[in-house]
């Protein structure tokens, strides 16, 4: 991907000639939102151990509509 003004560029090559730009293109924007779906999973990851230092463990429904509040954001 190239970035120019508003707009992009996508290049393809290697393998991506064989299936085609648009699979590509569907593979990157994955890869891109599972990074960033990582970053916010270190985040809270971060901030569970913090919170847990000082209180008592939440319980698991907590814990995992906190995962879900953060990966709303990722879907977006």
């Amino acid at each position: 991907m190239i970035p120019r003004a508003l707009s992009l560029f996508y290049m393809s090559y290697g393998p991506c000639c064989v299936f085609g730009s648009s699979t590509c293109f569907i593979g990157f924007s994955f890869l891109l939102h599972c990074y960033i779906f990582g970053l916010y999973l270190t985040l809270l990851s971060f901030v569970f151990r913090y919170y847990v230092l000082y209180h008592n463990a939440p319980k698991i429904c907590t814990t995992l509509a906190s995962i879900f509040l953060f990966y709303i954001p990722c879907l977006l």
